[in-house]
Formats: C-alpha cells, structure tokens, sequence
C-alpha cells in the first residue's frame, strides 16, 4: 500500500464546486482508506494500493464523471511533498515568504519550455523537477502570472499551492508531510511546510471498498445517455441541444442553468453523474430527481 497526496487544479472557481465532502465520498468509492481533506481547495490525502500515475488517472476519471468535466489532479508522494521545501530556491531576507507559490506541474514540460519565468510585476519563477517555484514580491492577487499564465507558458497543467510560514503551512509541516511519511515509514517528519493540515478521516462505521455507496445515491440508477437526453427534453425542462462538437453537447434551456453534456448516445451514465446532471445543475431535489428515471 502506498500513500498519496491529489491536488486538484481550479476547485471551486470557474463555476466548478467540489464539496471536501465529496471529494472524500469518491475517494472511499473509489476503495482507498486513510482518507481525509483540509480547507476548500482540493487537497487529498489516501492509501491506495496503486502508483502516483494510476490513482491520480482514477480520481480524475471519477470527477469527469461525477462533475461532467475535466479537473486536473496532480498526485505527489509524501517523500515528494516534503522535499519541495528543501529544494526551495528563493531563500533569504532577499524573500518574503508569504510572497512565495509552487506550482505542481502535472507532468514534465516539453523541451521547449522555458527554465525560468519572469513577470511584468517582478515576479520570477524557476522550473526544478516537477514544480515550478515562484516569487510574487507584490502578492499573488493582482499579478497576470496566474495559474492559465503558467499553463499557456509550460504547455501543462498546473495548480499552486502557497509555501509560507502561516500557521496553517506550518501545521502542514506536520500533519501532512509528517502523517504521510509517518505512514509510509519515511523520516524527517517535519520537513515540508507547504500545503495543508489533514482534516477529516473516514467517520465511524463508514463502508470502505469498491461497494462503498456514495451518500445520496443508494437508490439513483444508471441510465442511458440518450434517455437522461430525453428527460432533459420533456416538460418542464425543455432542454435543447444549441452546440455540438462530436459527443460533446451545450444544453440549454429557458430559464435553467446550461448543461455541458459529454457522453455518446448510447453510453451508460454512472449514478454519480445522474445524480449531479438533475440535483446539481437542473436543481431538482433527489425525490423529484428519482420520479423521473
């Protein structure tokens, strides 16, 4: 068994909300134990018997399928996480550390990618392994170098955690890096400082495995996508279908929230994902959700 730490890229901005909740419900579904979270940014902490590349591929097929888009999700391993500090290369009084960001790259950049980043505001950057360390002397908040900046300049996907000596950082240090490596075995327990304190473990008595139900949807079935379509069609809804690129569909009706619908006509739509189509983004309750499939 082995221990990893998912960073999801973008949630809960852009109009994508991923409930920490949840996060951990498709964890558990997905069969991984040791399961906890912290603050509302995508942060996962898990035991899985499958390698960095394998759990973050399923987590993110998962969260296509329950959010009906991509979300990118980085996975490191403790030993990784807690070696980010110690190969941080802006040091000094020169750095305020509160100014200070990595960006997990969720593979290597191409070759053509540059090895350093400047902004227009003094920021600086520089690629080391599979992060990208960055300085902000002027905060993070107004700077252009944002997280689609770092991506159209790397050529991959990125998201940014902070790495300063706030007490939550510091309590990073200890209960992420320090409970991840004390899982595996590792040492030096208080190395890291960067990301976030784990949370919430799995409450008592909660199933655990492939079979694990995830809450709210014992009793939603899966269904056809061309059937979900006809639901979405039928008064009072009246979807329709207003751009298409293969399966790839906008849905749109009066009055309602639009759709992003990906699925083949003919493919089987998860309960997760029924589920979130009609609760979620139509706005039903799951008891006027159920009476319609």
């Amino acid at each position: 068994m082995a221990t990893h730490v998912a960073l999801l890229r973008a949630v809960n901005v852009g109009g994508l909300k991923v409930a920490m909740a949840d996060l951990r419900e498709i964890a558990w579904a997905l069969g991984w134990s040791d399961v906890s979270t912290y603050l509302n940014s995508g942060n996962l902490l898990v035991t899985s018997s499958e390698d960095s590349v394998a759990a973050g591929a399923r987590l993110q097929a998962a969260l296509a399928d329950r959010y009906a888009r991509e979300v990118p999700v980085m996975v490191r391993t403790p030993e990784e996480l807690a070696s980010v500090l110690e190969r941080l290369p802006f040091r000094g009084d020169a750095f305020d550390e509160r100014r200070l960001q990595v960006a997990f790259l969720a593979c290597a950049p191409p070759a053509s990618a540059p090895a350093q980043i400047a902004g227009t505001n003094g920021e600086e950057g520089l690629i080391y392994g599979g992060e990208a360390f960055l300085h902000y002397p002027n905060g993070l908040g107004r700077s252009k170098l944002t997280t689609t900046a770092l991506e159209r300049t790397l050529g991959v996907a990125v998201t940014l955690r902070g790495c300063g000596p706030s007490p939550a950082c510091s309590n990073a240090a200890r209960d992420w890096a320090g409970t991840a490596l004390s899982r595996d075995g590792g040492a030096g327990a208080n190395r890291g400082r960067v990301l976030v304190r784990a949370r919430s473990s799995r409450p008592a008595g909660r199933p655990s495995g492939r079979d694990a139900t995830i809450a709210g949807m014992a009793n939603f079935p899966s269904v056809k996508a061309r059937a979900l379509l006809r639901v979405l069609s039928r008064k009072p809804f009246g979807y329709r279908v207003v751009r298409q690129s293969g399966s790839h569909r906008r849905l749109e009706a009066p009055g309602r929230p639009p759709i992003t619908f990906s699925f083949h006509d003919a493919q089987t739509v998860r309960p997760s994902t029924v589920r979130k189509i009609l609760c979620h983004q139509v706005g039903l309750s799951e008891e006027e959700a159920l009476k319609l499939l």
